[in-house]
């Protein structure tokens, strides 16, 4: 890898890093429209037990449901790999979220995750497809 390769590498992992940042505030303020905002138009996300949620308007009716019946209290992560591919990234990393339904005990529950980002239009970087892997 040159140079400028590796400088944009840095670049673009520090975009995605800042991106998760933002993922895990929304996660923590339970904004189900914002959550949606962090994924393509298009995006596919995969979570454990259930059907595939195709599309923004998917994405934004699952977690309003979520956020309806479960808070989260804290929310760690570490990206364990992250591979750019121009305006494409891979990750994969875990995570480790408590929380809890109001009213019960909070409990912890440790994941991982793969996250397919493309850069929009506006430059942003967004989630294209997304697969949790809850270690229960």
């Amino acid at each position: 890898m040159n140079k400028a390769s590796t400088s944009y590498a840095s670049a673009v992992a520090d975009a995605i890093t800042q991106r998760w940042g933002e993922y895990r505030d929304i996660l923590m303020r339970g904004d189900p429209q914002a959550l949606a905002s962090m994924f393509t138009e298009n995006a596919v996300l995969l979570e454990p037990g259930m059907e595939e949620f195709r599309g923004r308007e998917a994405i934004e009716r699952f977690a309003t449901g979520m956020f309806d019946e479960f808070m989260l209290t804290a929310i760690t992560g570490e990206i364990t790999e992250l591979t750019v591919h121009g305006d494409s990234v891979y990750e994969w990393g875990t995570y480790v979220e408590q929380g809890g339904r109001p009213g019960e005990p909070i409990t912890s529950y440790p994941g991982r995750y793969m996250a397919f980002w493309q850069r929009a239009a506006d430059g942003k970087w967004r989630i294209h497809r997304m697969m949790v892997h809850r270690l229960y």
